[in-house]
């Protein structure tokens, strides 16, 4: 299976901010030279004005990449798709963010009780950790750049081996506000798929999907720390990591320093779980894809039906229809 070689610099999460700062470094820990500015302009910079000055620093490597690679190099698509014009970090809709984020409080709200919810918040964990991992896989591939509405994310994605520091830079809402497609995908298949029990005018259901996304935002909380030191870690982060219920640094670290292993991004753990499926089960690609796309359109109302299923069999109450066979 192709990953993304990004063999022009050697990436890290962040150490510290004063190590990658555009004031106090020419260049980031990739290798990516700063605009001349302080730290208390970048501190002030504008959510906007940090997208567009990633965006140049993007475009800067871009260029530099044309004089530095032939067109047969495994990178050559990525920079070569900056070079054309595309950005690379998005100005997203906040106001969909928001959005989302209470729709999905609402369902935490509505649940039918403090055990459903906690039940439903495990239950999804492990599976965005799976799909998570299965995500990142595919958005990896160098190969999948020319596909199409895909190609975005893969070129975010793979130019994050770049300027890996970009995701301390943004704010949580921005990265955050990354998952606006593919959240919104959730909730309307869901929705679809159990019409017939309400959609998420039932309660179970709509409880089920707000803990699918609770964990989606999750693991884009979990994957920024994962940049920071331990010192601007946020304290409760480093302590979830030292339980193993977050992707520890040095787990991602060895992400960006092979691209091959450590794709998950959550906890880690289905680290083992993918590294085997990848060197023993099936390396192709275009299996892969089949896979996550599947994931993408019916795992959650997959694990959605049968949390609900043995909700009513073991939970001791209803799971939100007659029947979910």
């Amino acid at each position: 299976m192709a990953t993304s070689t990004t063999t022009t610099t050697t990436p890290e999460p962040a150490s510290d901010a004063s190590s990658t700062h555009p004031s106090t470094s020419s260049t980031c820990s990739s290798g990516i030279p700063y605009h001349p500015t302080t730290p208390h302009a970048w501190a002030l910079h504008t959510a906007a004005q940090r997208i567009d000055t990633l965006n140049s620093m993007a475009l800067t490597r871009a260029l530099e990449m044309e004089k530095t690679l032939s067109p047969s190099h495994p990178d050559w698509p990525m920079y070569a798709l900056v070079r054309a014009g595309s950005p690379v970090f998005k100005h997203r809709w906040m106001l969909l963010l928001y959005s989302y984020w209470v729709l999905t409080a609402w369902g935490l709200l509505r649940a039918p009780s403090l055990g459903f919810v906690v039940g439903a918040f495990l239950v999804t964990y492990l599976y965005i950790e799976l799909y998570g991992a299965v995500l990142h896989v595919n958005l990896d591939n160098p190969s999948f750049l020319s596909l199409p509405v895909l190609w975005e994310a893969c070129l975010e994605f793979q130019y994050h081996h770049v300027i890996p520091t970009e995701i301390t830079l943004r704010s949580y809402p921005q990265i955050a506000s990354d998952l606006n497609l593919i959240v919104g995908l959730h909730f309307l298949v869901t929705a679809l798929v159990f019409h017939r029990y309400g959609g998420l005018a039932n309660p179970f259901i709509h409880t089920t999907v707000a803990c699918g996304m609770l964990n989606a935002y999750l693991l884009e909380w979990a994957h920024r720390q994962a940049h920071f030191s331990k010192k601007r870690r946020h304290p409760l982060a480093q302590y979830l990591q030292d339980c193993g219920l977050l992707v520890s640094e040095q787990l991602h670290r060895r992400h960006h320093q092979t691209f091959d292993i450590g794709f998950p991004v959550l906890s880690g753990l289905s680290e083992p779980v993918i590294n085997f499926v990848r060197a023993w089960v099936c390396a192709n690609e275009w299996v892969w894809l089949v896979g996550f796309l599947g994931m993408t359109l019916g795992g959650l109302p997959m694990v959605i039906a049968g949390y609900l299923k043995g909700w009513e069999r073991f939970g001791g109450g209803r799971g939100g229809g007659e029947h979910w066979g």
